[in-house]
């Protein structure tokens, strides 16, 4: 009877949780609109209507005809299908399930393969609800999601190959490594995976001292057989609809502007700072500096050196790109669940006498996660045209949320006159741009801020416009006669802690954010007419 009613209350309290994060995705999907959905939407809609796969740059006119290969051309298909014919909720609810699959997924993997007897429901709701709340803002209808997944599915078959040295299992990868190639282009990341836990066997074999006693050894055939399998698996990427050019293409972006100025490629570091992600990452630093201690002081102690090479490799990416924190939290959650079980020594914690008190806290943590879903759902804004929902008239509510140029767009279109001017537009329009105003070409979008621009990549030089030394060149060298970008911000206001703790200087972030080198020339200059403005964007025409 006991046994009866604790499996009804994990089963109750796991229910519990995923309902919190199915709660927690449709809150953040819902609270704003990826600025990417719309050119995903436009590509899928090409190559749906087209059967073609797109080749060249048709929409940025700087870089017109240049190459372009898009590596999730069957992501944007499904997309645009979806959204299509079922509509905006439909698109939610698949990235939903995508979302909810990486923790069921990740939960299965933990308790039967990983942990096992260390599985301890408590700590890894904790660690997740932790971590899923560090992710949020990389949740939502992106695709990069998909690589989340991909990596996660990636390490479960290497591990289950680790345990057994099957090589009927490193099967698996030829066919997720050739999906995943066609979905997203971070199927290089397991390229990653792979390439570490190969590199684990080659050192375990060259000093066994750091082999884990729980795991096999595999001799030098074993190694030959696994390692032509992963390159097998490797080499299906390369036989894609694109096939080489995929390569060609990815391989030939160097710049690296486009990591300090686009918000989710930026390093921890760089304001405005992820707290949660910030105390997740040094959390994680403890205890892989508690192994490198053990490691380098020669004690007894089970290690799992694949496990720690793969953590302390995605830590590093997480730490110079929050774009790369999903991948960090899937690969080190059972490194982190297992340092924390044998460091607080929950094995060993007998709570017989305090059983009555636990009965409570663990309804009282059940209703808990229910209240805080039915709450989050309840002030979830469901919208059915996200396109037609986040705009400028939400500008003076919410001066800090990601919004579009819905009536300044409808101005463009209802004015003809203008569609043959060059335009500048601001980037995070961009891909609004191309499915809501798909006649019009633009300077720039995030299909490909690495594109090639003489020098520099066009990210770098569509930033030029700001600079007050070549404000005026940049406008005259690309003949641009119409100026669309947002309004000087408001002035930010920075929490006790940034300003107290953390020593951020109001005065200077807002003071950077007021300098508009661009608006300061198009107002001065009697060439330049303001022809349309609200409360968040503005027109500038050179007639």
């Amino acid at each position: 009877m006991k046994k009866r009613l604790k499996i009804n209350y994990l089963t109750i309290l796991w229910l519990a949780f995923y309902i919190f994060l199915l709660a927690l995705f449709l809150k953040q999907s819902y609270s704003y609109l990826d600025p990417d959905l719309g050119w995903h939407l436009k590509t899928g809609q090409q190559i749906v209507t087209t059967l073609k796969l797109p080749q060249t740059n048709q929409i940025n006119f700087p870089v017109l005809g240049q190459k372009w290969i898009d590596h999730e051309w069957l992501s944007n298909v499904i997309v645009y299908e979806i959204y299509s014919h079922l509509g905006y909720l439909a698109l939610t609810a698949l990235f939903a399930i995508i979302f909810l699959s990486i923790f069921v997924l990740l939960n299965w993997w933990l308790k039967n393969k990983i942990l096992k007897e260390k599985f301890h429901s408590g700590l890894i709701i904790f660690l997740e609800i932790f971590g899923a709340i560090a992710l949020s803002p990389h949740i939502g209808i992106r695709i990069q999601m998909i690589t989340t997944l991909g990596l996660l599915a990636t390490v479960i078959i290497i591990n289950n190959y680790q345990n057994t040295y099957r090589w009927s299992k490193l099967l698996w990868l030829i066919p997720i490594f050739y999906l995943w190639a066609n979905l997203h282009a971070g199927f290089f990341a397991g390229f990653v995976a792979l390439t570490l836990f190969w590199l684990a066997k080659i050192i375990e074999k060259l000093l066994p001292s750091l082999k884990s006693p729980n795991t096999l050894a595999p001799n030098r055939s074993l190694i030959v057989v696994g390692v032509a399998i992963s390159l097998l698996a490797i080499a299906s990427t390369f036989v894609t609809p694109y096939k080489l050019e995929l390569y060609n293409f990815l391989f030939g972006y160097r710049d690296t502007f486009y990591l300090t100025h686009i918000s989710e490629w930026l390093p921890q570091w760089a304001y405005p700072y992820i707290y949660s992600q910030f105390a997740y990452l040094c959390l994680a630093l403890v205890f892989i500096c508690f192994s490198l201690a053990a490691i380098f002081g020669k004690r007894n102690t089970p290690l799992n050196l694949w496990q720690l090479l793969l953590t302390i490799a995605f830590w590093i990416m997480a730490v110079k790109s929050r774009r790369h924190f999903p991948l960090f939290f899937v690969v080190s959650l059972p490194f982190l669940a297992e340092a924390l079980f044998d460091y607080l020594n929950l094995k060993t914690v007998s709570l017989a006498y305090l059983e009555k008190l636990f009965l409570v806290i663990r309804w009282l943590l059940v209703s808990f996660l229910l209240l805080i879903s039915i709450d989050t759902i309840a002030q979830t804004n469901f919208v059915a045209n996200p396109f037609n929902y986040f705009c400028q008239d939400r500008a003076k509510t919410n001066p800090g949320r990601h919004l579009y140029p819905c009536a300044a767009t409808a101005w463009l279109q209802s004015h003809p006159e203008y569609q043959n001017y060059n335009l500048l537009n601001s980037f995070g329009w961009g891909g609004y741009l191309i499915w809501i105003y798909p006649e019009k070409k633009l300077f720039i979008d995030g299909r490909a801020p690495q594109a090639q621009y003489h020098n520099q990549s066009i990210l770098a030089e569509y930033y030029d416009f700001w600079d007050v030394n070549k404000t005026a060149d940049k406008l005259a060298e690309h003949n641009i006669r119409m100026v669309l970008t947002k309004k000087r911000p408001q002035p930010t206001h920075l929490s006790w802690l940034a300003k107290n703790f953390l020593l951020i200087s109001e005065q200077e972030i807002n003071g950077q954010s007021q300098r508009d080198y661009l608006l300061d020339y198009l107002k001065l200059n009697r060439n330049w007419k303001l022809v349309y403005q609200d409360d968040l964007s503005i027109i500038y025409v050179k007639p």
